[in-house]
């Protein structure tokens, strides 16, 4: 079998002209990381750094270097050296080693990263690249520097060991795209979504570099820009990777006015613009386009779906892979198939108390959640008592105090807001009452206040509604957003996961967003004001709605001003409620990423069997969200 270091690299340059002035000072650190104490060891991480330090010193670059370093150190060289950054100057990052990614954020792995962890504890004892706070891109931007080069150069696949008790963690293969860089940015990766990149072409490759780095590092040596150093890689990684029978191309994301110069460019390489041929990309082929949408699926049906329509595309064997996966993880979060923490036992000797606070009975899919919630707990013996929040955070705390003064034995929130969480919790902690998080998240700074969360993944629901768009446009596309109650966590996570998805095609962008508070009387009146200041929503490609309510006001507004929802614009939203397999069938709405109400079924019996054994589960129990368009809901 192959040796696969995979990896994935981000080139991030900013510049501020279109031939910037070569600043007075070029400063760069370097880290490389084998010699892993806990996971599994790496072999050219070390070299590869140690490549790229010679090659910045060539070009004039001060650079610090780590090898082997611990949490600590690791954070410690960061932070000297962004201190060592003035303004105007050009600075390089480089890392080489473990890295992972819990599907929104990437994190890079120290040498001394436990084995085994939950996904919060490895967040919290990992380095985030960027998270728009204290990732070390974040740090490194704050600093001002006029050009700005990061090379992460990490492993992609998971090297962890899921805690005893859970069966695996919901890690995104590889690297998660990084959402869309601010303009002066420069990104690429080493291969494409759902890619491997490969560190040796065989058992008898002496190389000491990776391949990516072997073709990569003399185009960056060189006095190309950026740009054209990863074009010429593209194709050389291509057809070497080929030659081992694997596919690996390096994929970018060009923000960058201009050519991008470590140093000098050559300007008899930099290619003549062509506004003609900007304006007309080469078409790919169907099952291409198709294919960038499907690899990055959490729906096996989907993985189906292109495979029946596809059945001779070069990309098939990808596809029936993906679909066993993701079939496997599917079977592996059915209610009979929890972890072993956490899987259902008989009952506990005495009725359960479990106070309910819910957040509103808005639109149709919250209503739905109550009623499930509310049947379950008949069917399993337990004595529920269920308080509706009306949408108020106030309501919420109140009835939250109320299930702790009736010393109930379990709560289960699904929070009005993300915030103002951490002081009640303290309370019911004290009293000794577990909190049991479904449908959203909250922000806390003790994750340990509560037990664990019950929920799709919001993000994922975004970039896969965002995805679905982009296959639909063909990767151009100026959207209308209809976002949920500012705040919520679905809104935040909905809008964050869409715009990671989108950002991949630069002529894919939001052109207006509005709240519609995820009610169909919200959803309509922001799309008639639309529609009144923008002549009949001229030049909108689609409606992204953060759920199907929203959508539903939109479909009314638009018929009423003469237009054909699903036909003239591409309408995509969340949830799948009753109601959007008819607005599907019937050609007004397009997709709907589905978020189930039948929730219960997985909460219950971890309450029961925590009440029992005081063991925790997983920390988030995900619950599957596969998307529907009229081909595959039954329409």
């Amino acid at each position: 079998m192959r040796p696969l270091k995979l990896l994935s690299l981000v080139l991030v340059a900013t510049c501020v002209a279109l031939a910037p002035a070569l600043a007075e000072n070029r400063v760069a650190l370097v880290i490389g990381d084998d010699a892993y104490q806990h996971i599994a060891p790496l072999e050219k991480a070390r070299a590869d750094a140690k490549a790229y330090s010679k090659a910045l010193r060539d070009k004039g670059f001060r650079v610090r270097e780590g090898y082997d370093l611990s949490f600590i150190q690791l954070n410690g060289a960061i932070a000297g050296f962004v201190e060592s950054i003035q303004p105007g100057d050009t600075a390089v990052f480089v890392y080489s080693g473990h890295g992972w990614s819990d599907g929104t954020q990437n994190y890079l792995v120290s040498v001394d990263a436990p084995a085994s962890a939950s996904e919060d504890e490895l967040a919290g004892e990992t380095t985030p690249i960027r998270n728009g706070v204290n990732g070390v891109l974040d740090r490194i931007e704050r600093k001002g520097a006029g050009l700005r080069v990061a090379i992460i150069d990490a492993c992609r696949d998971n090297p962890f060991t899921p805690p005893p008790g859970q069966r695996g963690y919901p890690f995104t293969r590889g690297l998660a795209p990084m959402a869309q860089p601010p303009q002066g940015t420069f990104v690429v990766f080493s291969a494409s979504a759902g890619q491997s990149a490969l560190d040796r072409l065989s058992a008898a490759d002496a190389d000491p570099n990776s391949v990516f780095t072997r073709v990569f590092l003399p185009y960056l040596s060189s006095d190309l820009s950026l740009q054209e150093a990863v074009k010429a890689s593209q194709a050389q990684v291509a057809a070497l990777a080929r030659t081992a029978d694997h596919d690996q191309k390096p994929s970018y994301w060009d923000e960058v006015l201009g050519p991008a110069c470590l140093t000098v460019c050559q300007a008899a390489n930099a290619p003549a613009f062509s506004p003609q041929a900007a304006a007309t990309p080469p078409v790919p082929r169907p099952d291409e386009t198709a294919w960038s949408f499907v690899q990055m699926t959490a729906d096996w049906r989907q993985a189906q779906a292109f495979i029946d329509r596809f059945p001779e595309s070069a990309e098939r064997q990808k596809a029936e892979a993906l679909r066993d996966m993701l079939r496997q993880k599917e079977a592996s979060l059915a209610p009979g198939s929890l972890p072993a923490a956490s899987a259902p036992s008989a009952r506990v000797s005495r009725r359960v108390t479990i106070g309910f606070s819910q957040v509103g009975h808005e639109g149709s899919w919250r209503p739905a959640f109550s009623e499930d919630m509310q049947e379950e707990a008949m069917r399993e013996g337990i004595d529920l008592r269920f308080a509706d929040a009306q949408g108020r955070a106030d309501e919420q705390l109140k009835a939250v105090r109320a299930f702790i003064d009736q010393k109930v034995d379990a709560i289960v929130i699904a929070p009005v807001l993300v915030t103002g969480w951490d002081e009640l919790l303290q309370e019911a902690k004290r009293a000794s009452i577990p909190i049991f998080l479904t449908d959203r998240d909250v922000a806390v700074a003790d994750r340990s206040l509560y037990v664990t969360r019950f929920s799709a993944d919001f993000n994922k629901e975004g970039w896969l509604a965002g995805s679905w768009l982009a296959q639909a446009s063909k990767g151009t596309c100026n959207i209308v957003e209809l976002q949920g109650t500012v705040g919520s966590a679905p809104a935040i996570d909905r809008k964050k996961g869409f715009e990671a998805a989108i950002s991949r095609f630069p002529r894919m962008r939001i052109t207006m967003s509005q709240s519609g508070d995820f009610t169909t009387a919200g959803g309509k009146r922001v799309t008639d004001s639309l529609i009144n200041a923008t002549n009949r929503l001229s030049g909108i490609c689609a409606v992204f709605a953060h759920n199907d309510n929203m959508l539903f006001g939109a479909i009314q507004a638009m018929k009423e001003a003469g237009l054909r929802p699903g036909k003239d614009i591409l309408m995509v939203s969340i949830d799948y409620v009753t109601g959007m397999k008819e607005a599907l069938a019937a050609g007004d709405a397009n997709a709907s990423v589905e978020l189930t109400a039948e929730i219960g079924k997985y909460v219950y019996p971890v309450i029961t069997k925590y009440l029992e054994d005081k063991r925790d589960p997983p920390k988030w129990v995900v619950v599957p969200s596969p998307l529907h368009t009229a081909e595959n809901s039954g329409g």
